[in-house]
């Protein structure tokens, strides 16, 4: 029996307390860890963040690393797969930066980098993709 486990759930708590996944303490927030492993008659798969935003993460990652799922803004690319990626995942991430925040509008605009990038010029079209492509 396969069981998937997305989020800190009253299972995976358990199972965290048989010492058979861990998520490191001291890890800053969006952070998460995925893995695969079995116990008894089962075999496991956990997608679990320190926060909610770093369950979401865990989801994409897993998606995009172990089952070739792309998101792009041109659509995203779904591969056919008989079955999910299930043994021998291990993963562990954290944000490469602090701050996660911002999105299509940013109140940081006079930053060059930002200035780049702006959504200052765009279309209604522009901004219909973009809102369709976030939702």
């Amino acid at each position: 029996k396969r069981l998937v486990l997305i989020g800190y759930t009253k299972m995976a708590e358990r199972l965290k307390e048989e010492g058979l996944w861990n998520l490191p303490e001291h890890m800053p927030p969006d952070s998460f860890i995925i893995r695969s492993f079995s116990n008894r008659t089962k075999d496991y798969l956990i997608l679990v963040g320190n926060n909610g935003r770093g369950t979401l993460y865990a989801v994409y990652t897993y998606l995009e690393k172990c089952c070739g799922v792309g998101f792009f803004y041109e659509g995203d690319r779904i591969p056919r797969q008989p079955a999910l990626q299930w043994k021998d995942i291990k993963i562990t991430e954290q944000p490469w930066i602090e701050l996660r925040e911002g999105g299509v509008v940013s109140a940081d605009y006079n930053r060059p980098a930002i200035r780049k990038f702006s959504n200052t010029y765009w279309t209604l079209e522009d901004w219909q993709h973009a809102i369709d492509w976030m939702a």
